[in-house]
């Protein structure tokens, strides 16, 4: 029996990452920084695209944390 308590990050982890046997890669998102693109040209190198869910997944859902600008906020010069 181990003295630490369970770790279940990595069931969210394996949920989210992308595994491409021919290409030999595995790949795990990080918001905000090109990975939509990054799955598409995965899926169509690995030809695994499907076209029709393209416009479902247009919009990225990101919470107001993890955005690094206040594009709201008036800077006076």
């Amino acid at each position: 029996m181990s003295p630490f308590p369970p770790d279940n990050s990595l069931a969210t982890l394996t949920r989210k990452t992308l595994v491409a046997p021919n290409m030999k890669v595995l790949y795990t998102p990080t918001t905000k920084v090109a990975s939509t693109t990054i799955k598409w040209m995965m899926a169509e190198a690995e030809g695994t695209i499907d076209q029709t869910v393209i416009p479902r997944l247009m919009a990225a859902i990101t919470h107001r944390s993890q955005t690094i600008h206040n594009r709201h906020r008036r800077v006076h010069a």
